[in-house]
């Protein structure tokens, strides 16, 4: 096992990557108290997208106990990302398929792919409320940042092409983003073309 780039939640669990004996990719494990369990691992059929080759990155919350994987299928490096609640697997974000009314998602972002492993800086962990940030790439090149609810749901909050009281947001490899339980996200872009901007997005009052 290397690089197991753990996450904990409040309660004690603790979620990690690792590879099986006769594989090269990592699946992603639960520990709890003297426990494993296997949340996601390489061979898992997920219906609708595929036979998963690879575990990139895996998150908890504390909100309901639910895991977050970004997974490849049927041995691409294209990373998705995918929830898991009481052993069911729900697709939230999956290569070639429509990002809400975005346009298809290519990969999610910060994927560094090796011989041995692949790893994903595409998620932020997660908020005191449950919540994330996801940045991805897009058809045609546009990257976008989403927010992940605690149930599951996304919405976008920016995306290349947009524009902004400080400018027009341009393609980059985004941070991956921080959010807090106020919905306050913080990210890392470029504006105008210009150099890496560090921006605080306040959501609106409801």
């Amino acid at each position: 096992m290397s690089e197991p780039d753990p996450s904990i939640n409040n309660a004690g669990q603790v979620a990690f990557l690792a590879h099986r004996a006769g594989e090269k990719q990592d699946s992603a494990y639960l520990w709890d108290h003297g426990s494993i369990t296997p949340l996601l691992t390489v061979g898992t059929e997920i219906p609708g997208v595929g036979k998963v080759s690879s575990a990139s990155r895996v998150l908890l919350d504390d909100q309901d106990h639910t895991a977050l994987v970004a997974a490849g299928v049927g041995g691409s490096t294209r990373q998705g990302l995918y929830r898991i609640v009481s052993g069911q697997v729900t697709p939230v974000a999956v290569p070639g398929q429509p990002l809400l009314n975005d346009g298809k998602l290519v990969n999610l972002q910060n994927v560094f792919v090796e011989s041995t492993k692949i790893r994903s800086y595409a998620v932020s962990r997660a908020s005191a409320a449950g919540e994330h940030v996801v940045v991805a790439i897009l058809e045609g090149g546009t990257t976008a940042a989403y927010r992940l609810d605690a149930g599951g749901k996304l919405s976008l909050i920016l995306k290349s092409g947009m524009v902004t009281d400080m400018g027009l947001i341009t393609p980059d490899e985004t941070s991956p983003g921080a959010i807090n339980s106020q919905g306050q996200v913080a990210l890392v872009l470029q504006i105008n073309g210009g150099p890496e901007t560090l921006m605080l997005l306040t959501p609106s009052p409801p």
